[in-house]
């Protein structure tokens, strides 16, 4: 899988400048990957093409944004669920075809988390 260089921000102002997979930049985002659920390329392609998520006091990532092809995204799920969460949570890929924007993702999550 090709490397690419970005920052991991810091609320603290130490920013650090990373070069890893976009399997790496995808955990390193800000709640992107919340209870182990990997988005669904088309979530990814909106968060990835932005190149910024700033998060405040939980920090954030800035990189040039780019793409996910059909192949690329299998590679980042590949890579994903081969190495798990930085917490070592097994990653599960499932969401519903109607999750295709990441406001639909983040309601999706909190309708599963809260009323499923």
């Amino acid at each position: 899988m090709q490397l690419l260089d970005y920052v991991v921000l810091n609320h603290r102002g130490s920013d650090e400048t990373v070069r890893g997979t976009a399997a790496d930049l995808i955990l390193d985002i800000p709640y992107l990957i919340v209870d182990g659920q990997i988005p669904p390329r088309a979530i990814l392609n909106e968060v990835l093409g932005r190149g910024l998520v700033d998060a405040g006091m939980s920090g954030g990532c800035r990189w040039t944004s780019f793409q996910l092809s059909e192949s690329d995204f299998a590679d980042v799920l590949t890579e994903l669920r081969a190495r798990g969460g930085k917490r070592g949570e097994t990653l599960r890929f499932e969401a519903p075809r109607w999750v295709d924007r990441q406001w639909r993702w983040t309601a999706w999550l909190a309708y599963r988390k809260f009323f499923a």
